[in-house]
């Protein structure tokens, strides 16, 4: 069967809440069925697989227990039309934002280099003339600074 929900994903254990169609309980674990602790196995499968805390998700899988505790085993999962929609449009955003940011950095280099070289040019300038100044100083006898 599937079903639609929001995906919960806490330190050890990854559940589903607000099913469509709805579970038994208000949030039901998630589990992967071929292994030893299949609840964790679960919650690592989906956090390597790039699902994050509070994503729609649609899952295809069958309802079970484990002990006493019920679960969802998973055959597999995707992620919600609506959390594509919203990565895409995060994606755009930060991409948009990185094109803005490297424009006013190399603005900002630009305008640093004449910056930087009107600088050495007064520095230079004033040195020369300082230089200038004492060796007229040391040939007419008189001391300047």
């Amino acid at each position: 069967m599937e079903w639609t929900g929001t995906l919960s994903i806490t330190d050890l254990i990854a559940r589903i809440r607000n099913t469509t169609p709805p579970l038994s309980a208000a949030s039901v674990r998630l589990a992967l069925r071929q292994d030893i602790n299949p609840i964790l196995a679960a919650r690592s499968a989906l956090v390597a697989g790039g699902f994050v805390d509070d994503e729609t998700v649609t899952i295809t899988g069958e309802t079970g227990v484990i002990g006493t505790v019920p679960v969802l085993f998973m055959s597999t999962i995707h992620h919600g039309a609506a959390a594509r929609t919203a990565i895409k449009v995060s994606a755009r955003k930060a991409a948009k934002k990185g094109r803005k940011a490297s424009a006013k950095s190399a603005a900002k280099k630009s305008t640093a280099k004449k910056a930087g070289t009107k600088r050495a040019a007064t520095k230079a300038a004033k040195s020369g003339a300082k230089k200038s100044a004492k060796r007229t100083a040391r040939k007419g006898g008189k001391k300047q600074k």
